[in-house]
């Protein structure tokens, strides 16, 4: 049998919430702008930066866990995951393939964050998704002050 990619899936990375990708000999990816079809190919780009790297350049190349995770719900996601089936190995078959996963998960915020105020003087958030979204707008060498 000859090795292959059987399907992908994937969980919270950029636009793709929870995606299931059957994968076929010639596999054509087509639909409107803006719906993840170019997500679905950052995804192979991100795992063969991981090979070649580490886990950690590649989230750094990208701006991080929060630059990476996906954007679109209420709350940010906590975790990551990839998921490839394929026929790499000589015990495999389409029947019983290759499986292997990658789950990513999110380092909690510090304990410093209330839900109701942000450190910063004078930002008025009101929930923990605010504080989410405000701290991937600011730079990453900012650290909340301890002073009052």
């Amino acid at each position: 049998m000859p090795s292959r990619l059987l399907e992908l899936r994937v969980e919270n990375f950029r636009s793709l919430r929870d995606v299931r990708v059957p994968l076929g000999p010639l596999t054509v990816l087509v639909g409107p702008n803006g719906v993840g079809k170019s997500n679905v190919l950052k995804v192979f780009d991100f795992l063969a930066d991981i090979i070649r790297t580490d886990l950690q350049p590649a989230l750094d190349a990208r701006g991080g866990f929060d630059e990476v995770a996906f954007w679109g719900g209420h709350k940010p996601p906590t975790f990551m995951r990839v998921r490839l089936t394929a026929t790499w190995t000589t015990n495999a078959a389409l029947t019983a393939p290759d499986e292997y996963s990658l789950t990513i998960r999110r380092r909690s915020l510090p304990a410093r964050f209330s839900t109701s105020t942000c450190p910063r003087p004078g930002c008025p958030l009101a929930c923990v998704a605010q504080i989410w979204r405000h701290l991937r707008r600011t730079p990453r060498t900012w650290l909340p002050s301890s002073s009052t």
